[in-house]
């Protein structure tokens, strides 16, 4: 899987948490053969990060990245189904 493109919306601070919630839209390419289509995902990552030399807005990508692979499907349980033309 392959991220084209991404897209911060509807950031928030949730002051009992002390969490930046957003939702991150992505542009996909999966594997060869598929064509692009967009996602979207909720994170939330900790306001302030002292261990951390990354941006929030990098820690949100970051965490969008790593949560659509979560979600994404294995590849070998459609390695046995032909593409689509």
């Amino acid at each position: 899987m392959r991220i084209l493109e991404q897209t911060i919306h509807n950031a928030h601070y949730n002051r009992d948490f002390g969490r930046v919630e957003a939702r991150v839209s992505m542009v996909v390419k999966g594997r060869p053969g598929t064509a692009i289509h967009s996602q979207s995902v909720l994170v939330s990552v900790p306001a302030r990060a002292s261990e951390s030399d990354k941006s929030l807005r990098e820690r949100l990508l970051i965490e969008a990245e790593q949560t659509l692979e979560m979600l994404a499907p294995p590849q070998e349980l459609y390695a046995h189904m032909p593409m689509a033309a």
